[in-house]
């Protein structure tokens, strides 16, 4: 069973059993029923109805599963042996009979077939039923703060006497009680200045992981990124960032800061999480980097710096989790002298959407093609993203922040609105390469054609004269 899991588990009292009952499990002669709640699409969505779900299933990046469907590149019904095309994918199975429901909720019960890590909440959430508190899969919270599956039925055939054996445990009350409650409402919407909201509740987390096992993105593409196109927009004739001033918006715990301050940049770092800025100043140290930085903690969407005051801005992937841009590049403009430059670095919003983008693959082996789908680029949207899957799956608290994606227009738009001209794009790829194997080649091709990240240098024009309106 998945930690989160509740229910039934078997235990061999001996090594003799404890082979014979491996054996039938990969065998598929033990039967393990759980029974679940889960989340319907709306409230006029059609009852459950009785199903089966036959697909595979491979580990994602996530730490969790994800359904890849039969007929796809990775199913191997047409090759000599028909097992799956890759060592990572399994046949998976699971039999779904609904129960009982009310509103948007419903009791269903899951027969896994075969019993795989993440399988039968991988299955639910492929048919737009995750089940309640699966975080992972995008589920909302139920009533009590868990994960609303439990393994309630466990069969198989005795390991000593052969004979059917059967064990059930009746579900947890609080399964019926969610139901009988509906599905809670959503709690309302924060701003990253309510105390402990916002940024806040993810500081410490991320402060961590970053020092832990900062991401080779970062250090490879995007600050070497974001100090070239500086230097290009205000940089100084030997190429560096002496003497430059710079303002970094949602300065997180100052690794951008501290790499501009090492180019000889006197910056000022805003960010909206006293505890990020906090874990900022501490990593600041002391010496000539220190003396030239300065926190402060401060909402993006409302700068109130002295106006021309900076020669550049910055704000390194923290657009896509604000809500106002409009507000954040009004007040970037107000901090820039005129003809200052404001570097931004986003996921790249095309191919980037957590929700609606995804890797495939079409082909085979030498001949494969990795591409990325793209399911929806010009509507705006906002999805709650756990930022440790993999650790909420062995029982850690989940992390969790927003993340939106809006076209590219709507930041051009907002830039224009605000004074700035957009006068750079760039579209950077991955650098990373995969392992060798059969479809590396597609892997490596794709990764360097579609891009990760989308940069932008916009400068701040000056403001028109009423001669100049005048068409003098």
């Amino acid at each position: 069973m998945d930690r989160e899991t509740s229910g039934l588990a078997v235990l061999a009292r001996s090594p003799r059993a404890a082979d014979y009952l491996r054996e039938a499990f990969k065998r598929g002669r033990v039967a393990r029923l759980y029974a679940g709640v889960v989340v319907l699409p709306e409230d006029e969505s059609p009852d459950p109805s009785p199903s089966s779900l036959n697909t595979l299933l491979r580990p994602d990046r996530r730490g969790t599963s994800e359904v890849v469907p039969l007929g796809s590149e990775l199913d191997g019904a047409g090759t000599d042996d028909g097992k799956p095309a890759s060592d990572f994918a399994v046949k998976a199975i699971t039999h779904v009979q609904p129960r009982s429901r009310n509103g948007r909720l419903a009791i269903v019960r899951f027969r896994a077939e075969t019993d795989y890590p993440f399988q039968v909440r991988a299955h639910a959430a492929s048919v737009d039923t995750p089940v309640l508190g699966d975080r992972a899969y995008g589920a909302p919270v139920g009533v009590l703060d868990r994960l609303y599956l439990h393994a309630d039925e466990l069969s198989f055939e005795h390991p000593s006497t052969g004979k059917p054996t059967r064990f059930r445990l009746p579900i947890p009350r609080g399964f019926n009680e969610a139901l009988e409650a509906g599905l809670p409402e959503p709690k309302p919407e924060t701003t990253d200045d309510d105390g402990d909201d916002g940024w806040d509740n993810v500081a410490d987390w991320y402060a961590e992981h970053l020092a832990s096992s900062e991401s080779d993105h970062q250090t490879e593409v995007v600050r070497p990124g974001v100090i070239q196109m500086l230097v290009d927009a205000v940089g100084t004739p030997n190429r560096d960032l002496e003497g430059v001033r710079v303002l970094d918006v949602a300065c997180g715990e100052g690794a951008m800061s501290r790499e501009l301050a090492g180019r000889g940049a006197s910056v000022r770092g805003l960010d909206a999480s006293a505890k990020l800025i906090e874990t900022a100043s501490e990593r600041a140290g002391t010496g000539t980097i220190a003396d030239r930085l300065a926190y402060e903690v401060a909402d993006a969407r409302s700068i109130t710096t002295d106006p021309g005051s900076f020669d550049a801005a910055t704000c390194v992937l923290a657009l896509m989790n604000i809500d106002d841009i409009e507000g954040v590049f009004s007040g970037v403009a107000s901090a820039l002298r005129e003809g200052g430059a404001f570097v931004g670095v986003i996921l790249h919003p095309a191919f980037r959407d957590p929700r609606r983008t995804a890797w495939g693959f079409a082909g085979r082996d030498s001949d494969a093609v990795q591409y990325r789908r793209v399911d929806g680029y010009l509507s705006e949207s906002k999805t709650s993203i756990v930022m440790n899957p993999g650790a909420v799956s062995d029982g850690a608290e989940p992390i969790e922040t927003e993340t939106r994606t809006r076209p590219i227009g709507a930041y051009v738009n907002a830039l224009a609105q605000a004074g700035f001209l957009t006068e750079r794009i760039e579209e950077w790829a991955s650098h990373r390469t995969s392992q060798p194997g059969p479809r590396a080649e597609a892997e490596n091709r794709a990764r360097a054609e579609i891009p990760l990240f989308l940069a932008f240098t916009a400068r701040k024009l000056g403001r028109p004269t009423p001669e100049d309106d005048s068409g003098a």
